[in-house]
């Protein structure tokens, strides 16, 4: 990605949860049951991504996380083991309520 550019989420990942101390990262419930991946209505996402724009625009996976990458490093490794495009703080939680509630969703 560039400045500038407009990302476009296709799905959405629970990257992690945990927080940042001086000590480091602490995981919190890395192993819990639950969703982790969303795919994102197709037809919505290609409805934004088609929306006329000067801008460049990129679409695939934004990782939620809730300690902001603090590090490059850190990056690296959603952006390795997720192929994210970016990383948000609320984006899977609107998503699978959306999803609950039948509500298309793009972000």
């Amino acid at each position: 990605l560039l400045p500038g550019d407009l990302v476009i989420a296709s799905k959405e990942v629970w990257a992690d949860s945990g927080k940042r101390l001086k000590e480091g990262y602490l995981p919190l419930g890395e192993d819990l049951a639950m969703v982790r991946e969303l795919e994102l209505d197709e037809e919505l996402v290609f409805k934004v991504f088609r929306f006329p724009s000067d801008l460049r625009v990129k679409t695939g996976t934004m990782c939620t996380v809730c300690a902001c990458s603090y590090e490059p490093e850190r990056a690296l490794i959603f952006r390795q083991k997720y192929q994210a495009l970016a990383e948000n703080m609320e984006g899977f939680a609107v998503a699978l309520v959306a999803q609950k509630a039948g509500v298309p969703f793009a972000e």
